[in-house]
């Protein structure tokens, strides 16, 4: 019977190993964004405190005071904020209810 580590010496001395290397993927494209006339959204508070947000996007601090001030919201960062019950798009409509007297 032969050696089959003096075959193996053999097989690697005749064919070394070929690696194959992955092609990199090509570089996604940056996102563009124009700013225009539509690039920012009305956004306000409907809780009772104030309420700070920072844009994960823009990274914009959005600050919304209790009594509802509309506050000018980069449509990037609306995705978001819509997703924050307190906040609601649009500007605030009618004046704040107090509690009801009965």
């Amino acid at each position: 019977m032969g050696c089959c580590g003096r075959k193996r010496a053999e097989l690697k001395a005749q064919a070394p190993l070929q690696v194959q290397q992955r092609a990199a993927p090509p570089p996604s494209p940056e996102p563009t964004f124009a700013m225009d006339a539509d690039s920012e959204r009305p956004f306000h508070n409907t809780g009772k405190a104030n309420l700070t947000v920072r844009g994960p996007i823009t990274g914009r601090i959005y600050q919304f005071l209790a009594n509802g001030e509309t506050v000018s919201v980069d449509a990037r960062d609306t995705p978001y904020l819509s997703g924050i019950s307190r906040i609601l798009p649009g500007p605030r409509i009618g004046p704040r209810s107090k509690s009801r007297k009965k």
